[in-house]
């Protein structure tokens, strides 16, 4: 035997079944997108995929050097102390480091450049992958050109350079006071 609900309550049993289907569906989409807006910043604050240490012994670990370019410069916040910048390139990878008052054991990373696909890169975006991948990853860019794509996370930014719609170079410009 089937039970009818009167016009009004079938009426109001639908508009509620819609409305918590609603809001179930809003709170899922600003989870998935606060997980987006974290993932993002964990991305452009450090998305390469291998341990850069915390110190220069730490860097000359990651492979050989092929070349490094240092560099001395006043820092802006402690009068008369000088800081150095030094720029290591190994083969596919490219490190700007900053060592305040010349402290080898203090490494502050100013920027990471990935040209090879050997240097792992978290989500698989590595050099190599696809600019549909990046997307499908990471959402749409900040900034995006025919053969590039920025994304910015809350104090760092991610460059990735393309040719031919695959990932030829990714730049990690990071907030270095």
């Amino acid at each position: 035997m089937r039970i009818r609900l009167p016009l009004t309550r079938r009426i109001t049993a639908g508009a509620l079944f819609f409305l918590s289907t609603f809001v179930f569906g809003a709170a899922a989409l600003a989870q998935d997108r606060l997980t987006r807006s974290e993932r993002l910043n964990d991305f452009t604050s450090s998305g390469w995929d291998f341990k850069t240490g915390t110190s220069l012994a730490d860097l000359n670990r990651l492979g050989k050097v092929l070349r490094q370019k240092a560099s001395t410069r006043p820092n802006p916040h402690v009068r008369g102390q000088m800081d150095e910048s030094r720029v290591l390139f190994f083969d596919g990878l490219i490190i700007d480091a900053y060592f305040p008052a010349k402290n080898y054991s203090d490494l502050l990373l100013s920027s990471v450049t990935i040209t090879k696909r050997k240097w792992p890169v978290k989500y698989g975006l590595r050099v190599g992958a696809s600019r549909t991948a990046v997307t499908q990853s990471l959402g749409d860019p900040n900034e995006k050109t025919h053969s590039t794509a920025k994304y910015c996370g809350v104090s760092s930014c991610v460059i990735f350079s393309f040719q031919n719609g695959y990932i030829s170079k990714i730049t990690w410009d990071l907030y270095l006071d």
